[in-house]
């Protein structure tokens, strides 16, 4: 893994762990999501794994799936 590959991978890290102190836990599908997966899909693609309701207006992946182990608790890829 080239270096640039693995700063992006950190700032991703740091970025979802800035956001998942500040989020609350969300209930979706009698499910409650307490700690969020980073997913290669998703980070792959330039995103988090979020809830789709906390993914900013217009940042939200036009491709479904890309979080495909959160997705039945409503976690969809947001472009940070």
């Amino acid at each position: 893994m080239a270096h640039t590959d693995c700063l992006v991978i950190f700032l991703i890290t740091l970025a979802m762990a800035a956001l998942l102190t500040a989020a609350p836990t969300e209930e979706s599908s009698n499910e409650t999501i307490q700690t969020l997966v980073i997913e290669e899909p998703c980070s792959k693609a330039g995103g988090i794994c979020l809830p789709e309701n906390q993914c900013p207006t217009g940042r939200l992946s036009s491709r479904r799936g890309l979080c495909p182990t959160q997705q039945s608790a409503g976690v969809e890829c947001c472009h940070s």
